[in-house]
């Protein structure tokens, strides 16, 4: 389904009482990609009638229009930590690099599974002028941080990042340092198969 004109319509059966029909409505409008649904589904997942959360997030990242950009930074500050989790995920999904300012500031959110979301998301943009920021994320007191940073540190594929990786690795986590053996040794597998 791609025709932009059925949006309104949609807009407003995201409302009914049914659960399934709210659902396909999501899934339909994430299908759409129109950025005038965003504002709409963010509030959604802010006043969630039994939607799953993740319905309307993946909806939201199906859509990865520069235009929500100003509604997803807004969504930063909202109170609901599932709405700027929420948001700093689409902003990944986007990956406008003119979103590391705000999300640098998100990276210091209370709520841990924000600023994991974050450090993912910011990964996913890909900017090396970060990984100073990162490696001190690295210390974060919530382990699914740390592995989401590190996830974005092996992504980003810095090598000023190895040493601070490899050390919270083998103290955490196996899982981290599997994923960063995987991260770089893939990158390093492209750098030799280009020389």
């Amino acid at each position: 389904m791609s025709d932009t004109r059925a949006v309104p319509a949609l807009l407003e059966a995201l409302h009914d009482d049914n659960r399934d029909v709210r659902s396909t409505v999501v899934h339909a409008l994430g299908q759409i990609g129109d950025a005038r649904a965003i504002p709409v589904l963010l509030e959604a997942l802010h006043n969630s009638k039994e939607q799953a959360d993740w319905e309307v997030v993946h909806a939201l990242g199906q859509i990865r229009n520069t235009r929500a950009i100003p509604a997803l930074l807004e969504a930063l500050r909202d109170s609901d930590p599932d709405v700027r989790r929420a948001a700093t995920y689409i902003l990944g999904q986007i990956g406008d690099a003119q979103t590391v300012p705000a999300l640098l500031e998100t990276l210091r959110d209370s709520d841990g599974y924000v600023r994991s979301t974050t450090a993912h998301a910011l990964g996913q943009i890909g900017n090396a002028q970060i990984i100073p920021i990162l490696i001190t994320a690295l210390g974060d007191s919530k382990e699914q941080v740390r592995s989401a940073t590190a996830y974005a540190l092996g992504r980003i594929g810095d090598a000023r990042a190895t040493h601070s990786c490899w050390k919270l690795c083998t103290m955490a986590t196996g899982m981290c340092a599997g994923m960063l053996s995987k991260l770089w040794g893939r990158s390093a597998t492209r750098r030799s198969s280009r020389s």
